[in-house]
């Protein structure tokens, strides 16, 4: 055993040419299927970015084409409200159309039509304009439990029907 230990001569050229005799008795397939693994990835990566730069430039042209279309819009509001002028429909109506303002105006009587009431707040109906009333005032908070009898009358009135307390207590 010594002997063989002696014998074994530890150079890079026999080292190299073990190496390709293995290879040889393999076939060369470890290494091709590394080279075609590699090769795969190297395809994988080149295609995700060449798909990445494609969708890239579409989103750039469509962003580019929606503020395009939004000037376009803002263009048309701008020309739609100088259209509805009101001094620009009375000179049309009165070049185009043959118009002329009213001379004499007639009133139709309307059938049905409830009396005129008080004004009221906007926001608190039942409540007339007046002087600032302070929160704790009586009348609001008399108010409001009525509210809906309120509604009730006001649409009774339009109707023809007779409301308030005397149509209540019969």
């Amino acid at each position: 055993m010594a002997h063989q230990t002696d014998t074994v001569n530890h150079s890079p050229l026999l080292a190299r040419w073990q190496w390709l005799q293995r290879l040889e008795a393999q076939g060369f397939k470890p290494l091709l299927a590394l080279f075609a693994l590699v090769c795969a990835m190297c395809l994988l990566h080149l295609y995700q970015n060449s798909t990445l730069t494609t969708t890239t430039y579409a989103i750039a042209r469509l962003e580019a084409t929606r503020t395009q279309l939004l000037r376009r819009h803002e263009q048309l509001q701008a020309e739609a409200a100088q259209l509805e002028s009101l001094v620009r429909v009375r000179r049309e109506a009165m070049e185009k159309l043959g118009m002329v303002p009213a001379t004499e105006v007639r009133y139709l009587p309307v059938a049905n039509l409830p009396a005129e009431e008080p004004a009221v707040h906007a926001f608190a109906p039942g409540v007339p304009v007046g002087p600032a009333t302070s929160p704790t005032d009586s009348t609001e908070s008399a108010f409001l439990p009525d509210l809906w009898q309120i509604i009730v009358d006001q649409f009774m009135a339009w109707g023809g029907q007779r409301t308030g307390p005397e149509a209540r207590s019969r």
